[in-house]
């Protein structure tokens, strides 16, 4: 029997997530807030509002790999779902900007752009037949489908400082523990603070192994993550979100097939 498919859900998504944050300092967004995320907000002026988002932590693997009174699984709000397509391209630029892929459409990790004629991995702007970076400025995906991301957004209110942490993004960190001890120092800052941070385990393990050989990864997530919620100050809101879920799979390649 096949499995029942899961369809993308529009009022409870990162998306919704990302429309709540947005509305709460004012920023405007024509999508529609997370329900549970809007009343976490209302309870009070937090100083310090944090989005940590690990790349396919979905509920699956929560329940794979930890036991059910560990820090994250104890904790566990609200079950949400992917937006569509559920890639790590199209829901991560979805929370990073508080549009559906349908208006950002960065919709896969490679896409074909017409102004340089050729496929992109677009979050590292390299030819995805080459491995070539492609030179110029904005990068081509930014030629083809600019977007303004949630934090030129937030930061443009005048109520908030906002900042992504990751490898790529604006505060750049380049482990799992420089991005814990960033986001520490950050909170301790003076002000408004929004501060969304992304790490790209546990799915980049699972892609290359499978979704069960990320125990100890899962485990050392979620060891950092209660040591990190020990050491916040009281007028810190966490939470945390994946993109999406994985499954394995038997990899079907397209080129078998001459008619497609």
């Amino acid at each position: 029997m096949m499995n029942q498919p899961v369809l993308p859900d529009y009022t409870n998504c990162g998306l919704n997530v990302a429309a709540s944050v947005l509305r709460h300092f004012g920023a405007e967004t024509t999508q529609a807030g997370h329900p549970a995320v809007d009343a976490l907000l209302a309870e009070k002026q937090y100083k310090n509002i944090v989005l940590m988002r690990f790349d396919g932590l979905g509920m699956a693997t929560l329940a794979d790999h930890l036991p059910g009174d560990s820090f994250l699984r104890a904790r566990v709000a609200r079950q949400m779902t992917a937006v569509f397509p559920p890639t790590t391209v199209a829901a991560t630029t979805s929370i990073e900007s508080g549009l559906a892929p349908c208006e950002h459409g960065w919709l896969g990790w490679s896409l074909y752009l017409p102004p340089v004629d050729r496929m992109v991995d677009v979050f590292l702007n390299k030819d995805t037949l080459t491995g070539k970076y492609i030179p110029g400025e904005p990068r081509a995906v930014e030629q083809v489908l600019p977007y303004q991301n949630i934090v030129q957004r937030l930061n443009a209110t005048g109520r908030v400082r906002a900042q992504i942490v990751s490898k790529h993004g604006d505060t750049r960190v380049v482990s799992l523990n420089a991005l814990f001890e960033k986001t520490l120092a950050l909170c301790a800052a003076p002000g408004r603070q929004y501060i969304y941070t992304y790490y790209n385990e546990p799915d980049h393990t699972m892609h290359d192994r499978g979704v069960m050989a990320v125990g100890e990864i899962v485990a050392d997530i979620d060891r950092r993550v209660e040591a990190l919620c020990a050491r916040l100050p009281e007028d810190t809101l966490m939470m945390l979100t994946a993109d999406h879920g994985l499954t394995d799979t038997v990899p079907v390649y397209v080129d078998q097939y001459p008619e497609l």
